[in-house]
């Protein structure tokens, strides 16, 4: 776990979700409905059909289809709703403290 997210005071299963050093699917999270991510998109892979994307200290798995689109945000602060079985809503999130 990185030194940033020992200080949080997370639970168990949210500990669970953190992932190693690489984005793999069998370290991924999958959105349910109405659930989103927020945070930096720091990182887009292509894996085993899916798109992994390290979204804040969580690695999320998309369709594959999605890979284009965030591979352009990365760097950016970003928030992904899964809004039914695939429809993902992509926006960009303003960062902390901002208004």
């Amino acid at each position: 776990m990185s030194s940033k997210c020992k200080d949080k005071n997370i639970s168990e299963n949210e500990r669970n979700l953190l992932p190693k050093a690489n984005l793999t699917m069998s370290e991924s999270y999958r959105l349910q409905v109405w659930e989103e991510a927020v945070g930096k998109l720091t990182d887009v892979k292509e894996n085993e059909g899916y798109c992994l994307a390290m979204i804040g200290p969580v690695c999320v798995a998309f369709p594959r289809d999605l890979a284009a689109k965030l591979r352009g945000m990365q760097g950016k602060r970003i928030g992904i709703l899964r809004a039914d079985a695939n429809d993902y809503r992509i926006r960009y999130a303003k960062e902390k403290g901002q208004n």
